[in-house]
């Protein structure tokens, strides 16, 4: 196929396995973004088909020509990578011509690639200065800005934004995906930044423990999760969970709450579960009957949004609200949206309906 195959990747550092059997395909153009805890291999996995680390097992193939035992000047792939990597020496024009010139590309070759890169990213005012000489994000531009001028089969991207403040977090996102756009290349993001990952994913991948937990389209990740991992993991609000056990199709909770729930219909009674609801999901409604009985805990003002921590008596729940409501305060009472609760069998996590 045109794109990126991935079949059976066994990576491991001693006794200690970090990549166990990922698989994954992404056709070309799509923009991939790898997410997932601290030590849960996506790092090790993007430096893999850099060719920086040496896979135990398993094939890399880019646009059908294997590349797995390739050196990494031999895969027609540039990285960028967190900490910038620039040669402190060398002029922002030396740093992005580098890897031009040690592939003997011609002058005016180099001179159009570069004057490119620079229209692209806006640095052209920047081609005399070192890279002590710029902020954190002129330095990460000149970064993209090297890999750009390669015009390789693959991007790949290890959290290259982390050392950056929001705004110019955001300002970066919108010209990578932009020169992503343009350039028509895959590319791969790794990153724990939940923002980032939604933002930028054509595809979404989520690992835990070395293994790929789910991969599909953002939306479709955050509110279709295939477990309880992945629902807790994707999404800022985090979603929350709420024990109960299951009676004549409804989840009880904890204080006697009772909630109908349609995918609990066919359920065996007794059935030991977790609810999970996320912030836009539940609604303050008063305490009238049928709502689980709270106290606000904490309120946070988001803009024209508001964040109201309650403490039911079913657990901790959070609500997304409109700051134009009124700011509530004291006893409340909570609603959940039944059509939007998901229900995961305790203690596996795995997820039902």
């Amino acid at each position: 196929m045109s794109g990126l195959e991935i079949e059976g990747l066994r990576k491991a550092f001693g006794s200690t396995p970090v990549l166990r059997d990922v698989s994954f395909e992404a056709a070309a153009g799509s923009f991939v973004v790898i997410v997932g805890p601290s030590g849960c291999g996506k790092t090790t996995l993007l430096r893999s088909l850099a060719g920086l680390e040496t896979v135990d097992r398993g094939a890399i193939r880019l646009d059908g020509r294997d590349i797995s035992d390739l050196t990494p000047a031999a895969r027609n792939i540039a990285m960028v990578f967190q900490n910038y990597a620039l040669y402190p020496t060398k002029s922002v024009r030396e740093n992005i011509a580098f890897g031009l010139r040690q592939r003997r590309t011609p002058r005016a070759e180099i001179a159009r690639r570069i004057a490119d890169a620079c229209e692209a990213l806006q640095i052209g005012h920047l081609l005399d200065r070192r890279p002590s000489q710029l902020s954190g994000g002129q330095r990460q531009r000149v970064a993209i800005g090297r890999a750009m001028v390669r015009d390789p089969a693959l991007f790949l991207f290890d959290e290259p934004l982390s050392n950056l403040d929001a705004g110019l977090r955001n300002d970066l996102r919108i010209e990578i995906k932009r020169i992503h756009n343009k350039m028509g290349t895959i590319s791969v993001f790794v990153t724990h930044d939940q923002l980032e990952a939604m933002s930028l994913a054509d595809i979404l991948v989520v690992m835990r423990d070395g293994r790929i937990e789910q991969i599909g389209a953002p939306y479709d990740v955050f509110r279709k999760p295939v477990n309880k991992f992945v629902a807790g993991f994707i999404g800022t609000p985090a979603m929350h969970f709420l024990a109960a056990h299951v009676e004549d199709g409804h989840a009880v909770l904890g204080g006697g709450s009772r909630v109908e729930i349609p995918s609990l219909a066919a359920v065996p009674n007794s059935t030991l579960v977790e609810i999970g609801v996320r912030p836009d999901d539940v609604s303050l409604v008063g305490q009238e009957s049928g709502a689980i009985a709270g106290l606000v805990d904490v309120t946070q003002e988001l803009g024209t949004n508001r964040l109201v921590r309650v403490n039911t008596v079913a657990g901790e729940l959070s609500v997304l609200q409109s700051a134009h409501e009124p700011r509530p305060a004291g006893p409340v009472g909570v609603r959940l949206s039944p059509q939007r609760a998901l229900v995961f069998l305790r203690p596996s996590g795995e997820i039902l309906g």
